[in-house]
Parts: C-alpha cells; structure tokens; sequence
C-alpha cells in the first residue's frame, strides 16, 4: 500500500467519512453530519482545503474511484467511521478497504509521535455494536439515537458529540504538524489493497467470517 520513499505528505483534508452505502438511515446521518461538522472545523486549526471529505460529492463523473479515494485517505488527517451492521461484509468490501488503508496510516502516524494512544480513527456507532476489534480499543462516538426523522442541528446532545469529534481531529493535525516533514507518504501513489487481500483480512481479525465453500454437484 505505502511507497517506498519517503517525501514531505501534504494534509489537504480534515477527515474522510467512511460509511455503508446502503441508501437508507447512514446515508441520511452522513448528510447531515458533513455540513454540522464542516461548520466547526472552518472555526479550527486544520489544513487549507476540503474539511470533510465525502465520495458523494468529491467525485467528478468518469473519475477513476480507486485512485480518488485512495488519495483522499493519505490526504485526511482523520477517518471518521459511521459503523452499521452492514459495514463490515464478505461480500460488500469497500468500506473495509478505506478502514484498512487508515488503520496503516493510524499505526505510522503513532509511531512517528511516539503515542500509541491518540486515535486518526473516530468510530461513530449508528446502528448495531461495532466489532469486538473496533470496541474493544476505541473510544466511539455513540450516535445511535439518531433516527430517520432527526434533525442533528437541532439536538444540543449531537451538536456537543459533533463538536468533540471536530476537536479531536484539530488535536490530532497539530500533533502531526510536528512530524509533517518525515509523515512522507507520496499519495499519488497509493493504492487500496484489493478485495481478496481485504477479505483475508477481515476474516483473520474477526470483522467476518469465511463463507462455507460450495462443493461442487456430481
């Protein structure tokens, strides 16, 4: 996933939202959360660009995805992850693919401060339980009384959880505003992993489980 050499990394997005398409109650949340979030972080100190970065609006027809999308998580300073059931799925791995790619970054970025504390990953829980692996080592923003009729701007109890999750992502870019220099990932050139190593992965860590093979009819 990473290049090999290692070249000043330009922060050009505050977070990325990384959600399940499915059409329903998160794609009602996120289009919500992205302009509630917008309006805090353009009051902070994040880097000059996108804010919040959402694949619905920020790619251009006939764009190639893959690469966009990649580019777009080297290029953020967070993830902020809207975790439903559907999620994580053997069959549907785009949304495992963006959480693998922040995770690696999550992993050198701690490294490189020397905290293995800080989170780049801020899990909202919006239906369901996040998986063992995510609730067992984060700290996630509970979401779940969210329903199709509400209003977000409108609730002072997820106006607050908004404004937390925008000063996290502020804490989180002037920690890495002192190590920009080595962050060093060329984002042109960085690529999702593909579906198979993805699958493998999230069987391995539990996210899912392998389907039963299909024996052949005789």
């Amino acid at each position: 996933m990473f290049s090999a050499g290692m070249r000043e990394m330009t922060l050009t997005h505050g977070c990325f939202i990384s959600y399940r398409h499915t059409g329903g109650l998160s794609e009602r949340f996120v289009t919500q959360l992205k302009p509630a979030l917008e309006a805090y972080l353009r009051e902070m100190d994040l880097p000059h660009g996108e804010h919040v970065w959402q694949d619905r609006y920020e790619i251009a027809p006939g764009e190639d995805f893959n690469i966009t999308i990649a580019k777009a998580i080297c290029s953020s300073v967070c993830m902020v992850t809207v975790f439903t059931p559907q999620y994580f799925t053997y069959d549907k791995v785009y949304c495992a693919r963006e959480y693998q790619a922040m995770r690696a970054f999550e992993q050198k970025r701690r490294a490189l401060l020397g905290d293995d504390a800080i989170g780049f990953i801020i899990p909202i829980r919006l239906m369901g339980d996040p998986p063992r692996m995510i609730a067992g080592e984060k700290n996630y923003v509970d979401m779940s009384r969210f329903k199709l009729h509400t209003k977000l701007d409108r609730a002072a109890f997820f106006s607050n959880e908004i404004f937390r999750i925008a000063r996290q992502i502020e804490e989180c870019y002037k920690r890495l505003r002192r190590v920009e220099s080595t962050l060093g990932e060329d984002c042109r050139s960085f690529r999702l992993t593909d579906e198979e190593e993805t699958k493998s992965w999230m069987v391995n860590e539990g996210l899912v489980a392998a389907p039963e093979p299909v024996l052949p009819f005789r």
